[in-house]
Formats: C-alpha cells, structure tokens, sequence
C-alpha cells in the first residue's frame, strides 16, 4: 500500500514502520485540525481446521473491540455511533467496522471536545488488516474529508493481480 505524500487536501506528516520487513506500517495525514492514521498490517492467521468465514469474523471482531478499547480510555470518552460501514475501495468490496466517539480531550492538547473514528477492514484480499483512525475537534466537518481520503488511497491488490483502471482504488 502507498501512503502518497499528499491526498485530496490532506498532507502526510510521516510514514511508520512497526515491523522489521515493511509488514506492519501507518501513515498519518492532517488537515487543518483533522488528523488521519492509516494502518495496514497482517490479518490474523486462521488454522485449516476452523470454519475459514466464521473465525475469520472473530478474530476481526477481537482487533474491533481492541481498537475501541484504546479509543475509550481517552477522557470523557462516549460512544456514539457503531455498526457496518461500506468499503471505500474496489479491491475489497466486503463491509468494515465502524465506531465513533465522543472525546472530552485528545492527549496532550487543551480540554475540548472532540470527535474520534475508527474503521476497520478485515482480512483485505485475504491477508491484511486495514485501519483508519480519524480525530477533530468536534466542530469540524470531517466525515466528507476522510472519506475523500479513504476512496483516495489504493488498497493493496490480491496476490497475483496485476494493477487494472477498474481496481484503482
């Protein structure tokens, strides 16, 4: 996945690697008082001896909650909206996980309150795990920016596909 350095109106700040050979990387992109991290990383293996479909959700459902979980230690953190959420790209037509919070303040910034999202996709072409951690102050329009972001950024192809016009994104 490439984590170009502008996108839409959004500009990267830096590019993270959590791992020793490229596996496990984020990005975080800002605009204005909006900031973005992008993270791809491998999705958890499934052994042969399990139902392929339904381990697959568990294992997705367990990297969700942990994901919540993180968002909702920050102060006055409350959920406000969770459920299924479409996916922005072509090369990975399954639905993702979505939760939204409500934030009274965000690490070391001033006291205000802001408005914190996570997406998730699972096993994307089988073999990655692709998040989007989004946080603004809660007056600031986001959901149309982060989508732009979203549907802007190629997701990794299946194994084998070559680049195609109809798989861009």
């Amino acid at each position: 996945m490439a984590f170009p350095a502008a996108v839409d109106r959004f500009r990267r700040t830096d590019v993270m690697d959590f791992s020793s050979n490229g596996t496990d990387v984020g990005a975080n992109y800002r605009l204005g008082d909006f900031y973005v991290t992008v993270y791809i990383y491998p999705s958890p293996a499934v052994s042969a001896a399990e139902d392929l479909s339904a381990a697959q959700a568990s294992l997705c459902m367990a990297e969700f909650e942990e994901v919540k979980g993180i968002i909702s230690r920050h102060p006055g953190a409350k959920l406000v909206e969770e459920g299924a959420v479409p996916s922005p790209s072509a090369r990975h037509p399954r639905a993702g996980l979505r939760a939204v919070y409500a934030l009274d303040a965000i690490g070391n910034r001033a006291p205000k309150p802001y408005r914190s999202e996570a997406d998730l996709y699972c096993y994307v072409n089988g073999n990655w795990q692709i998040k989007f951690r989004a946080t603004a102050p809660a007056d600031v329009a986001y959901v149309t920016p982060l989508s732009d972001l979203m549907h802007a950024l190629a997701w990794p192809l299946p194994p084998g596909k070559a680049p195609d016009a109809d798989l861009s994104r």
